[in-house]
């Protein structure tokens, strides 16, 4: 705390204010209050100061400005003042409150990075309450989905979902009001228009300062192109599968039965690019349960 008189001439300090500012008490008795700003300030502050006078009340210093106080080093630091007129027989006093709020701004300024590093990420990012009712919605999840911020806050998840599907969206939220993690679980989702996407999803439960679960939050990944191009994979190889017996017949006839071998099997398609090839091969028995191959 600061004592100044209604010229800012400093009257008393507390200890907090020694440890704040680096000042031994009698180096700041009897200096002005513009000691303890930073030097691009001192002028501006006079005239507040001597405004402050002509309209005094409980009040915040500066409010919706950004408060600076100058250590006896040179360094400056954020601040919150709090200030209170005070009537005495020798004139007007003004007490001021100071607080460093350099912690509280530093997280500030953390939250902030964080905010614009989860707003422009290519992966949809949404949070939603335990019941399910969407709080966050960033800009990748209007990508994919196509519902905006707007359309999409305070309406429940289930709206993203196949509705053969929104059981399985009700068994996600209990495994999140459990404190359970769900991590990669791929599923259908159905976007503003009714176009359905195959997505992966990772969910975990978000906590208070207390460890209590108070809502979730998940990143949604659009696995369309993959699941395609596996679907695709899964084509060809039975093109290639049907081909290769199929010339195995023409060229050998059909292999005599093995008990417990598919003759499918026999056949190992190319594992160096697309298109038909591989290996075809058969199996002879040798008797004494052994099997040889050719």
């Amino acid at each position: 705390m600061v004592i100044v008189d209604d010229r800012g001439v400093i009257r008393l300090v507390n200890a907090q204010t020694e440890t704040l500012f680096g000042y031994r008490r009698e180096e700041l008795l009897d200096q002005s209050v513009e000691l303890l700003l930073p030097h691009r300030f001192r002028e501006q502050h006079t005239g507040h100061r001597g405004g402050y006078t002509a309209n005094r009340q409980v009040r915040p210093m500066g409010a919706g400005l950004e408060l600076l106080g100058l250590r006896k080093d040179g360094t400056e630091f954020p601040v919150e003042i709090s200030l209170s007129p005070l009537e005495t027989a020798d004139g007007l006093l003004v007490s001021a409150a100071v607080r460093d709020v350099s912690d509280r701004k530093a997280a500030e300024a953390r939250i902030n990075e964080l905010a614009a590093l989860v707003e422009s990420s290519q992966d949809a990012i949404l949070a939603h309450t335990l019941d399910g009712y969407v709080t966050y919605w960033n800009a990748a999840a209007q990508r994919l989905y196509g519902y905006t911020a707007d359309e999409a806050i305070g309406r429940h998840v289930s709206l993203l979902a196949p509705p053969e599907l929104r059981g399985e969206v009700r068994a996600l939220l209990r495994q999140l009001r459990r404190g359970r993690k769900v991590e990669h679980f791929e599923t259908l989702k159905v976007t503003s228009t009714g176009a359905l996407l195959d997505v992966d999803m990772t969910l975990w439960p978000t906590r208070d300062t207390r460890g209590a679960v108070v809502g979730a939050c998940a990143i949604v990944r659009d696995i369309s192109d993959r699941k395609r191009a596996q679907a695709e994979l899964t084509e060809l190889y039975e093109q290639q599968r049907h081909i290769a017996l199929t010339l195995q017949r023409s060229l050998m006839g059909t292999p005599p039965a093995l008990p417990g071998l598919a003759t499918a099997s026999r056949y190992r398609p190319a594992t160096q690019g697309a298109g038909v090839g591989g290996d075809w091969f058969d199996l002879v028995p040798l008797g004494g349960g052994r099997v040889g191959c050719s």
